[in-house]
């Protein structure tokens, strides 16, 4: 195992960690609402479930499409990929009664040109960075068909 991998293995995502860190927050404010026991449980029930699909990937998975993507793994790359998913996973859920297949991959073109600016990505990394990001359209578009019904 290169010297690289091993760090990378060894670190903590910075990303992953305010991720657990939001839904941690969000769950106390959730805890502190004047809402009944019962429709707390269900809301932090409906957060954790998204959180678990929104977040499906492990960080072994993510560091195998890092090295996909970039030829290497970092936790720059790593962060960077995070971050990336979590603003096209944002921007979904802001438009997901309107969504479809065209329209999210227009949100991942978007997010991807404008998070790459002043990076050093080659085009090459540009196109599997959204071709990757593409494909999560299969897993999401049952909840767009289950939402709009």
């Amino acid at each position: 195992m290169t010297t690289d991998v091993k760090n990378a293995l060894g670190k903590s995502s910075h990303a992953l960690a305010w991720s657990v860190a939001a839904v941690i927050a969000t769950s106390l404010g959730l805890l502190y609402t004047t809402e009944k026991g019962k429709e707390i449980r269900e809301d932090l029930s409906d957060k954790a479930k998204d959180l678990a699909k929104g977040f499906k990937k492990t960080r072994e998975n993510v560091q195998e499409y890092v090295k996909d993507i970039w030829g290497k793994v970092s936790d720059e790359l790593e962060q960077s990929y995070v971050e990336v998913k979590s603003e096209v996973m944002a921007a979904v859920e802001e438009a997901k009664d309107k969504m479809d297949e065209k329209k999210y991959s227009r949100i991942v073109d978007d997010i991807v040109e404008k998070y790459s600016e002043g990076k050093k990505w080659s085009t090459s990394a540009l196109k599997k960075l959204k071709d990757n990001l593409k494909t999560d359209w299969n897993d999401l578009k049952s909840d767009f068909e289950t939402a709009t019904k």
